[in-house]
Protein backbone atom coordinates (compact mmCIF):
# COMPACT_ATOMS: atom_id res chain seq x y z
CA UNK A 1 0.00 0.00 0.00
CA UNK A 2 2.64 2.17 0.81
CA UNK A 3 4.56 1.88 -2.97
CA UNK A 4 0.69 2.88 -4.11
CA UNK A 5 1.66 6.70 -2.93
CA UNK A 6 4.83 6.43 -5.34
CA UNK A 7 2.80 5.01 -8.48
CA UNK A 8 3.41 1.43 -7.98
CA UNK A 9 0.22 -0.11 -9.07
CA UNK A 10 0.12 -3.34 -6.81
CA UNK A 11 0.21 -7.05 -7.53
CA UNK A 12 -1.15 -9.05 -4.41
CA UNK A 13 -2.99 -11.90 -3.59
CA UNK A 14 -6.40 -11.74 -2.50
CA UNK A 15 -6.41 -11.64 1.56
CA UNK A 16 -6.52 -9.79 4.51
CA UNK A 17 -6.17 -6.04 4.75
CA UNK A 18 -4.93 -6.24 1.18
CA UNK A 19 -8.29 -7.51 -0.19
CA UNK A 20 -10.03 -4.43 1.59
CA UNK A 21 -7.71 -1.75 -0.35
CA UNK A 22 -7.00 -3.37 -3.96
CA UNK A 23 -9.49 -3.68 -5.86
CA UNK A 24 -8.52 -5.66 -9.26
CA UNK A 25 -8.33 -3.46 -12.75
CA UNK A 26 -10.73 -3.83 -15.34
CA UNK A 27 -9.70 -2.40 -18.60
CA UNK A 28 -12.58 -2.24 -20.09
CA UNK A 29 -14.39 -0.37 -17.69
CA UNK A 30 -10.71 1.35 -16.02
CA UNK A 31 -12.02 0.67 -12.52
CA UNK A 32 -9.67 -1.11 -9.88
CA UNK A 33 -6.68 0.27 -8.35
CA UNK A 34 -4.25 -3.06 -9.09
CA UNK A 35 -3.92 -6.77 -10.22
CA UNK A 36 -5.49 -9.18 -7.65
CA UNK A 37 -4.99 -13.00 -7.91
CA UNK A 38 -7.18 -15.54 -5.30
CA UNK A 39 -5.35 -18.91 -5.60
CA UNK A 40 -1.77 -19.30 -3.64
CA UNK A 41 -0.22 -20.82 -6.51
CA UNK A 42 2.62 -19.69 -9.04
CA UNK A 43 0.10 -20.39 -11.80
CA UNK A 44 -2.32 -18.03 -10.40
CA UNK A 45 0.65 -14.88 -9.65
CA UNK A 46 2.10 -15.43 -13.22
CA UNK A 47 -0.59 -15.05 -14.90
CA UNK A 48 -1.92 -11.91 -12.98
CA UNK A 49 1.87 -10.92 -13.94
CA UNK A 50 1.05 -11.37 -17.52
CA UNK A 51 -2.11 -9.10 -17.22
CA UNK A 52 -0.46 -6.81 -15.35
CA UNK A 53 1.98 -6.85 -18.00
CA UNK A 54 -0.17 -6.54 -20.82
CA UNK A 55 -1.94 -3.69 -19.18
CA UNK A 56 1.65 -1.71 -19.10
CA UNK A 57 2.81 -2.26 -22.52
CA UNK A 58 -0.98 -2.34 -24.05
CA UNK A 59 -1.84 1.40 -23.68
CA UNK A 60 0.34 3.72 -22.03
CA UNK A 61 -2.58 6.32 -21.43
CA UNK A 62 -4.57 4.16 -19.94
CA UNK A 63 -1.61 3.17 -17.55
CA UNK A 64 -0.74 6.51 -16.76
CA UNK A 65 -4.51 6.85 -15.32
CA UNK A 66 -4.19 3.40 -13.45
CA UNK A 67 -0.90 5.02 -11.74
CA UNK A 68 -2.72 8.33 -11.11
CA UNK A 69 -6.06 6.45 -9.76
CA UNK A 70 -3.80 4.49 -7.28
CA UNK A 71 -1.84 7.08 -5.81
CA UNK A 72 -5.07 8.93 -5.20
CA UNK A 73 -6.24 5.70 -2.99
CA UNK A 74 -6.74 5.92 0.36
CA UNK A 75 -4.01 4.10 1.79
CA UNK A 76 -4.73 4.23 5.84
CA UNK A 77 -6.42 2.25 7.65
CA UNK A 78 -9.61 4.75 7.58
CA UNK A 79 -11.68 2.75 4.99
CA UNK A 80 -10.81 -0.71 6.58
CA UNK A 81 -11.15 0.09 10.16
CA UNK A 82 -14.63 1.31 8.99
CA UNK A 83 -15.83 -2.04 7.98
CA UNK A 84 -14.74 -3.88 10.98
CA UNK A 85 -16.32 -1.39 13.45
CA UNK A 86 -19.52 -2.17 10.95
CA UNK A 87 -19.06 -5.73 11.64
CA UNK A 88 -18.55 -5.43 15.28
CA UNK A 89 -21.85 -3.22 15.95
CA UNK A 90 -23.62 -6.00 14.21
CA UNK A 91 -21.75 -8.85 16.23
CA UNK A 92 -23.18 -7.11 19.21
CA UNK A 93 -26.33 -6.06 18.16
CA UNK A 94 -26.43 -9.69 17.22
CA UNK A 95 -25.19 -11.34 20.55
CA UNK A 96 -27.22 -8.74 22.65
CA UNK A 97 -30.29 -10.05 20.99
CA UNK A 98 -29.40 -13.94 22.36
CA UNK A 99 -29.65 -12.58 26.33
Amino acid sequence: MIGMIYGCVPIVRKVGGLNDTVSNYNPKTEKGTGFVFSQFDEFHLFGCIIRALENYFGNGERWSKLVKKAMNEANDWSIPAEKYIKLYKKVIKMNGSRK
